[in-house]
């Protein structure tokens, strides 16, 4: 085994075993981080968790033990070869067991191998999984989902924008894993938008039923169609909204209702790769209804903002030939 394996099967140990001082606590809730590592570890405690009947071998004291022993090789009496097999059956007990398990893991771990699409500035991507689940990546988003479905779910990772057209499977709930949030449907239609970087994500249930929850498991919402839920730091709002526009910019079209400019302007940065700052925070509150074409230049696209909205967009350019844009109250 390489050092970093080495170093990963003692830190599990140590978690097993409560031994972890802070700094290695520390390192193993990072490594923990990744889905396939939990996996593993949660593989590793139930093989653990088996061996429960021969606990009082596993938290034999192998130091004390010996110092034992060697007392008595100072003070022989007649139960010292019988004291020395006694301790020995148990350290080869350790590890044999030990081994086992490494052993197991080896050779059980049916690690699972996943596909990741990145979309760029300005692109749209569709994607078919395995199941017949249809996604719709929207720009600037990554969408991580296993080449095969194994076990009881169906679970992907999503980090950005996304439609999805779930597959009917009443025995596989299929899963969304972002960081905001879980998603559970069985089978239905929905978008997601749940960026990594931005407080602020939101779920629109266009067909079907949708369970959303946090991610230790506790239930946040239960969405009908025609629902949209806003989550905010650990926290949803859930309204009723017209659905008939949520899927339009797959086409290319973004229908806006009564939306608040700073969302907007979350959207066109990513679109079209800019920065866009507001001079006056108190311009975020303002509200608009309307349809942006995302095929057009932004230059037009803002000016048609300017036109209906008392705000407006200035150009500024930096040295590196860098621009932003600064949003200023008419």
């Amino acid at each position: 085994m390489s050092e970093s394996t080495d170093r990963i099967w003692e830190l599990i140990a140590g978690k097993l075993h409560c031994e972890l001082d802070n700094e290695e606590l520390t390192q193993f809730e990072e490594w923990m981080e990744e889905p396939d590592n939990r996996k593993l570890f949660e593989r590793a405690e139930k093989i653990y968790r088996g061996f429960m009947p021969v606990q009082k071998l596993l938290g034999v004291n192998r130091n004390h033990s010996w110092e034992r022993i060697e007392r008595r090789i100072i003070r022989p009496d007649f139960s010292f070869r019988r004291k020395v097999f006694s301790y020995a059956a148990v350290l080869i007990s350790v590890c044999c067991l030990c081994s086992l398990l490494w052993f197991y893991l080896s050779n059980n771990t049916n690690k699972q191998e996943y596909v990741e699409i990145r979309t760029t500035q300005g692109k749209l991507t569709k994607v078919v999984l395995m199941d017949g689940t249809k996604v719709w990546l929207n720009s600037k988003s990554s969408f991580r989902y296993p080449k095969e479905f194994k076990g009881v779910d169906r679970k992907v990772f999503l980090n950005g924008e996304a439609f999805f057209d779930v597959a009917k499977d009443k025995r596989h709930p299929f899963k969304i894993e972002t960081r905001k949030f879980e998603i559970g449907v069985l089978g239905t239609k929905f978008n997601v938008l749940s960026f990594n970087d931005e407080i602020r994500g939101e779920v629109v249930l266009v067909s079907g039923s949708l369970k959303l929850s946090k991610e230790n498991g506790n239930t946040l919402a239960f969405l009908k169609p025609g629902q949209k839920a806003v989550i905010e730091k650990g926290t949803v709002c859930v309204s009723n909204v017209k659905t008939d526009f949520t899927s339009e910019w797959i086409d290319g079209r973004v229908v806006f209702d009564n939306e608040r400019i700073e969302v907007i302007v979350q959207k066109l940065e990513r679109w079209f790769n800019v920065k866009i700052y507001f001079a006056d925070e108190s311009l975020k509150g303002y509200r608009f209804s309307g349809t942006i074409i995302k095929g057009k230049p932004l230059s037009q696209t803002i000016k048609a903002f300017e036109l209906i909205a008392p705000v407006n967009f200035s150009y500024v350019e930096h040295s590196k030939g860098e621009a932003e844009i600064i949003v200023t109250k008419k």
